[in-house]
Protein backbone atom coordinates (compact mmCIF):
# COMPACT_ATOMS: atom_id res chain seq x y z
CA UNK A 1 0.00 0.00 0.00
CA UNK A 2 1.36 3.38 -0.93
CA UNK A 3 1.53 6.13 1.64
CA UNK A 4 -1.30 8.64 1.49
CA UNK A 5 -4.03 6.40 0.04
CA UNK A 6 -5.86 6.21 3.35
CA UNK A 7 -6.14 10.02 3.37
CA UNK A 8 -7.59 10.24 -0.15
CA UNK A 9 -11.07 11.68 -0.52
CA UNK A 10 -13.75 11.06 -3.13
CA UNK A 11 -13.07 14.55 -4.48
CA UNK A 12 -9.45 13.53 -5.14
CA UNK A 13 -10.63 10.69 -7.35
CA UNK A 14 -13.42 12.61 -9.07
CA UNK A 15 -11.18 15.58 -9.87
CA UNK A 16 -9.55 13.50 -12.60
CA UNK A 17 -12.80 12.42 -14.28
CA UNK A 18 -13.62 14.03 -17.64
CA UNK A 19 -16.90 14.32 -19.55
CA UNK A 20 -18.01 10.92 -20.84
CA UNK A 21 -15.60 8.97 -18.61
CA UNK A 22 -16.97 5.98 -16.73
CA UNK A 23 -16.27 4.97 -13.16
CA UNK A 24 -16.72 1.44 -11.87
CA UNK A 25 -17.92 1.19 -8.29
CA UNK A 26 -19.72 -1.18 -5.97
CA UNK A 27 -22.35 0.92 -4.22
CA UNK A 28 -26.00 0.82 -3.23
CA UNK A 29 -27.67 2.41 -6.25
CA UNK A 30 -31.13 2.48 -4.69
CA UNK A 31 -32.62 -0.07 -7.09
CA UNK A 32 -32.10 -3.18 -4.95
CA UNK A 33 -29.70 -4.57 -7.54
CA UNK A 34 -26.01 -5.27 -7.25
CA UNK A 35 -24.05 -2.35 -8.64
CA UNK A 36 -20.77 -4.24 -8.79
CA UNK A 37 -18.87 -3.52 -12.02
CA UNK A 38 -21.58 -1.13 -13.18
CA UNK A 39 -20.31 1.76 -15.25
CA UNK A 40 -21.33 5.17 -13.96
CA UNK A 41 -20.98 7.72 -16.80
CA UNK A 42 -19.96 11.27 -15.90
CA UNK A 43 -21.66 14.28 -17.53
CA UNK A 44 -19.57 17.42 -16.97
CA UNK A 45 -22.38 19.82 -17.97
CA UNK A 46 -24.71 18.64 -15.20
CA UNK A 47 -21.89 17.45 -12.91
CA UNK A 48 -23.73 14.17 -12.45
CA UNK A 49 -23.36 10.46 -13.06
CA UNK A 50 -25.79 8.15 -14.80
CA UNK A 51 -26.11 4.38 -14.98
CA UNK A 52 -28.36 1.78 -16.54
CA UNK A 53 -30.08 -0.96 -14.60
CA UNK A 54 -31.78 -3.82 -16.37
CA UNK A 55 -32.40 -6.16 -13.44
CA UNK A 56 -34.40 -3.82 -11.19
CA UNK A 57 -37.98 -4.86 -10.57
CA UNK A 58 -40.90 -2.47 -11.04
CA UNK A 59 -41.25 -2.32 -7.25
CA UNK A 60 -37.56 -1.36 -6.84
CA UNK A 61 -37.89 1.44 -9.39
CA UNK A 62 -41.14 2.74 -7.87
CA UNK A 63 -39.56 2.76 -4.38
CA UNK A 64 -36.56 4.67 -5.72
CA UNK A 65 -38.81 7.22 -7.43
CA UNK A 66 -40.93 7.83 -4.32
CA UNK A 67 -39.14 10.35 -2.08
CA UNK A 68 -39.93 10.70 1.61
CA UNK A 69 -42.63 13.05 2.90
CA UNK A 70 -41.70 16.63 2.09
CA UNK A 71 -38.75 15.56 -0.08
CA UNK A 72 -38.29 15.79 -3.83
CA UNK A 73 -36.09 13.85 -6.21
CA UNK A 74 -34.79 15.04 -9.56
CA UNK A 75 -34.49 12.97 -12.69
CA UNK A 76 -34.63 12.91 -16.44
CA UNK A 77 -37.21 10.95 -18.36
CA UNK A 78 -36.27 10.01 -21.92
CA UNK A 79 -38.92 8.70 -24.30
CA UNK A 80 -38.06 8.03 -27.93
CA UNK A 81 -34.83 10.01 -27.61
CA UNK A 82 -36.51 13.13 -26.23
CA UNK A 83 -35.39 14.00 -22.67
CA UNK A 84 -37.29 16.04 -20.07
CA UNK A 85 -35.91 17.04 -16.66
CA UNK A 86 -38.45 16.47 -13.89
CA UNK A 87 -38.88 16.84 -10.15
CA UNK A 88 -40.70 14.12 -8.24
CA UNK A 89 -42.46 15.11 -5.02
CA UNK A 90 -43.42 12.89 -2.10
CA UNK A 91 -46.98 12.65 -3.42
CA UNK A 92 -45.45 10.93 -6.50
CA UNK A 93 -46.27 13.80 -8.83
CA UNK A 94 -43.84 14.62 -11.62
CA UNK A 95 -43.34 18.28 -12.43
CA UNK A 96 -41.46 19.68 -15.37
CA UNK A 97 -40.33 23.24 -16.01
CA UNK A 98 -43.71 24.20 -17.50
CA UNK A 99 -45.47 22.93 -14.34
CA UNK A 100 -47.33 20.19 -16.17
CA UNK A 101 -48.12 17.46 -13.66
CA UNK A 102 -47.91 13.73 -14.23
CA UNK A 103 -48.80 10.86 -11.93
CA UNK A 104 -46.79 7.63 -11.73
CA UNK A 105 -48.96 4.54 -12.03
CA UNK A 106 -47.48 1.07 -11.69
CA UNK A 107 -48.67 -1.14 -14.53
CA UNK A 108 -48.81 -4.87 -13.97
CA UNK A 109 -47.41 -6.30 -10.79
Amino acid sequence: MSAGYDAAKASDLLAGVSDGDTVQATINNGFGTAASATNYKYDSASKSYSFDTTTASAADVQKYLTPGVGDTAKGTITIDGSAQDVQISSDVKLRQAMEINFTLIQLGA
